[in-house]
């Protein structure tokens, strides 16, 4: 629904947003994020010409025609000097949203900063968890080729679970192909102590962390989830290898 209401120094105009160039066609506006509507001088201007291009959408018309006080004051050449005063305070205008623009830039940058790690030092963070992963691995080296599959993130949880999953079937004497279920085979690990109740609530972490389709895609969750299974992997990796 379009309005238009008044103050006493300002029009007040309220379109839906799919016509806010309609809006901007009309010189003097400005937006006001907090009212939520389109703020003009109140000028004989800018009367007619909310009148002129919105006329037929209102309902009815609750605001009035103001005095032309300028014309009574101003001396010969009025018009001009009323619409250098306009130009001024659309110059005036252009330059807060200018400084606003440059602060929410500056945020950006900020944040920006904030949430991205240069990537020498992302290097070295992976490096650096990944060394540790393999001493709690006791330095297997199959471990090692499995750790450095770290380089694709969002697909490492799966294949974590297939390496420990492959040395579980095997620990218990288990055909790789067999039919059981993964659940089934961390069940008879718990319940036959091949696996430790905490090895065993691991494992079924890992088993989540590897088949939950529906993950977080952002860059942040998606190296904690590979990270996370790293590190359980490391954990089993020594209860499970024949090494």
């Amino acid at each position: 629904m379009i309005d238009i209401r008044e103050t006493e120094k300002e029009f007040l105009l309220f379109v839906p947003a799919p016509q806010k160039d309609r809006a901007r066609a009309i010189a003097g506006y400005r937006w006001n994020p907090n009212r939520r509507c389109w703020v003009y001088p109140k000028t004989p201007r800018v009367y007619d010409a909310l009148l002129a291009e919105f006329r037929e959408d209102l309902p009815e018309i609750t605001v009035s025609r103001p005095a032309p006080d300028l014309d009574d004051v101003l001396p010969a050449g009025g018009d001009h000097q009323r619409l250098a005063i306009e130009v001024q305070a659309l110059r005036e205008q252009l330059a807060a949203r200018e400084r606003e623009a440059q602060t929410l830039r500056k945020s950006l940058r900020e944040a920006e900063e904030r949430a991205a790690m240069p990537a020498d030092d992302h290097q070295r963070f992976i490096a650096f968890f990944r060394s540790l992963a393999l001493e709690a691995a006791g330095g297997d080296r199959a471990f090692k080729q499995l750790s450095a599959q770290l380089a694709t993130p969002d697909a490492f949880p799966r294949v974590a679970l297939a390496a420990v999953e492959l040395l579980l079937r095997n620990h218990l004497g288990l055909a790789e192909h067999s039919t059981t279920r993964l659940a089934d085979v961390i069940a008879i690990a718990r319940a036959t102590g091949a696996l430790s109740q905490e090895a065993a609530d691991l494992a079924a972490l890992l088993a989540t962390l590897g088949t939950d389709t529906t993950a977080p895609r952002n860059a942040g969750a998606i190296w904690a989830r590979a990270l996370l299974a790293l590190y359980i992997a490391a954990l089993l990796w020594p209860e499970l290898s024949q090494e």
